[in-house]
């Protein structure tokens, strides 16, 4: 005999004030104009499981760095388009630029802007509120030795200090710069020019840093060394550990890897959970060179790697693979790495899962294992997230102007573990760009995006790590009100439902499939404050969303 099981969880929200829906063609729109663009949006996560979003915005005639802050049930709360960060004079092109939160849960944006008269960077730092901490607009960050700063990035120290890193150049070459900030003024923590890494050297130059936090006060920075011109430059990345003072912890930078990368990547690196780091980078297939795979790279914080070039973590030429993204897994102690796989034409695309151990190990085959089939409908995934032991990837599928956004939970085999195997994010057909996301937080991630539904405009949604999207489950010992409580009874083959209080008279059931279709809906009584539904035996057996009043909902498995 079929049982219906009732989870022990509920979502308690009133629906009027949530602004994620559990309907993926319903995304939280953060800004989007008409005859206008909003584009490059950025996310930074809070503790409370929101999120600050940032972009630019042309609605004005001319682009201004705008930001608002949504909460975890996606309410804006700095007003329905947010606030104007920055009004100052911006290039009509706009340029990469790095947003992250800090120890106490204010935002700190870097990006760059032309008031001076060229491109130069800009820093600044808003509270929870919106409030700025430093001056109107920002702090200029210039080197008097450059002529355009670009493209700079962040990193918080454990004592909120700021590290800010960029690009700068001069007409004949290229260098990397940095400051570390007060982060109550903004100002340098020593002396009034920027520290440089820059070569003597005629047709050498440094670009494309990236900073990682090690504790209060030290921090690696890496960078790109680039030996010759476009489109023929040798790129190679190294990284140098820096303390207190803008100190140099190893007497010579590092090289990650003997390997090179493209004149147009920009590697990124994460924490291996310790005082170490890592790098996943595309670079040349260790084959064949003409295709492109994708290596892991280790550094302890002795400066020490796992080899000479990392550990590639696919070798075969009858493929190449692409970065999507990379997280150190805190359960299991190694990185999980999601990748875009193609054909050798690149016409068709796919995504495959890489686990590799804490020793450089690779634990999935020389190539990993699938977990989407290339397709000629492109699949990229942008995002990998830690779920309890799992892990959450979250992609886009389609092509141009015809794309949709998807999340599908694995485990450390790549399985598939969600019964309806992919959750539909974002299911209206449009064009997708700049795709971020945070961690789950509170057992729930969101996701960022442009999207040209419209024209172009900025649209977030939430995932919850039960694959719902829209309101977010929270446990039974949670609910703050008795008399709108549901407590679970016996299984049977039909679903009834038992209230905590004595209330009589009707309720609107309405029950959802996974993927946000009403499959069942009934005005009925409570009889002893019970509500027997024997129809829903006949439903098909799977997750089900069943609302109350359109005020509550449970979530129950029928199996």
């Amino acid at each position: 005999m079929k049982k219906l099981l009732l989870v022990l969880a509920l979502f308690v929200t009133v629906q009027s004030k949530a602004q994620f829906a559990n309907d993926s063609l319903l995304n939280v729109v953060i800004h989007d104009q008409s005859g206008s663009e909003q584009a490059t949006p950025l996310v930074a996560s809070r503790a409370d499981g929101g999120a600050y979003i940032s972009w630019f915005d042309q609605s004005t005639g001319s682009y201004v760095l705008k930001m608002n802050r949504i909460d975890a049930a996606g309410n804006k709360l700095w007003g329905a388009t947010g606030i104007v960060v920055s009004n100052a004079p911006q290039n009509t092109a706009l340029f990469r630029y790095d947003l992250k939160t800090d120890q106490l849960g204010n935002a700190v944006v870097a990006f760059q802007d032309q008031r001076t008269g060229s491109m130069q960077i800009v820093v600044q730092k808003l509270d929870s509120t919106g409030t700025a901490f430093f001056a109107t607009n920002g702090i200029v960050l210039q080197d008097a030795d450059g002529s355009e700063g670009l493209s700079p990035v962040i990193g918080i120290l454990g004592n909120n200090n700021i590290v800010v890193a960029w690009n700068e150049y001069s007409s004949t070459t290229k260098w990397v710069c940095f400051y570390e900030l007060n982060p109550l003024t903004g100002q340098p923590i020593t002396g009034t020019a920027p520290q440089r890494i820059k070569s003597l050297t005629t047709g050498t130059g440094y670009s494309r840093p990236y900073v990682l936090p090690l504790g209060n006060t030290q921090y690696y920075l890496q960078y790109v060394q680039e030996v010759g011109s476009f489109p023929g430059a040798t790129c190679k990345m190294y990284v140098q550990k820096f303390d207190t003072a803008y100190s140099s912890v190893w007497s010579t930078p590092i090289v990650l890897s003997s390997k090179t990368i493209s004149f147009f990547y920009f590697p990124t690196v994460i924490s291996d959970g310790g005082t170490g780091l890592l790098c996943s980078f595309n670079t040349s297939n260790p084959t064949n060179a003409s295709l492109t795979s994708v290596y892991l790279q280790h550094l302890d914080s002795a400066g020490v790697t796992w080899s000479a070039t990392g550990t590639a973590l696919t070798s075969s030429t009858s493929i190449q693979s692409y970065m999507g993204s990379y997280v150190h897994h805190s359960a299991t102690n190694e990185t999980w790495i999601a990748l875009q796989v193609t054909n050798t034409s690149q016409s068709a695309a796919g995504g495959s899962l890489q686990r590799v151990n804490a020793s450089g190990a690779l634990l999935m085959g020389t190539d990993g294992v699938v977990v989407d089939a290339q397709t000629s409908d492109i699949i990229y995934p942008f995002g990998i997230a830690q779920n309890g032991n799992d892990a959450v990837i979250l992609y886009t599928v389609g092509g141009y102007n015809n794309q949709k956004i998807k999340g599908t939970a694995i485990d450390s085999m790549g399985v598939k573990q969600w019964a309806f195997g992919q959750k539909e994010i974002c299911s209206t057909l449009s064009n997708k760009d700049d795709m971020s996301s945070t961690p789950f937080m509170n057992q729930s991630l969101i996701v960022v995006w442009s999207d040209t539904r419209l024209d172009n405009g900025i649209y977030a949604q939430n995932l919850n790590d039960d694959g719902t999207i829209g309101p977010h489950a929270v446990g039974l010992n949670t609910i703050s009100y008795s008399s709108e409580g549901v407590q679970m009874i016996n299984p049977s083959s039909f679903l009834s439902m038992q209230f905590t209080d004595s209330r009589l008279g009707s309720t609107e059931i309405n029950i959802y499939a996974i993927d946000g279709r009403k499959v069942f809906s009934k005005m009925a009584d409570n009889t002893n404050s019970e509500i027997q539904l024997t129809e829903t035996a006949n439903l098909p057996s799977g997750l089900y969303i069943v609302s109350l009043n359109n005020r509550q909902s449970l979530k129950w498995m029928k199996q």
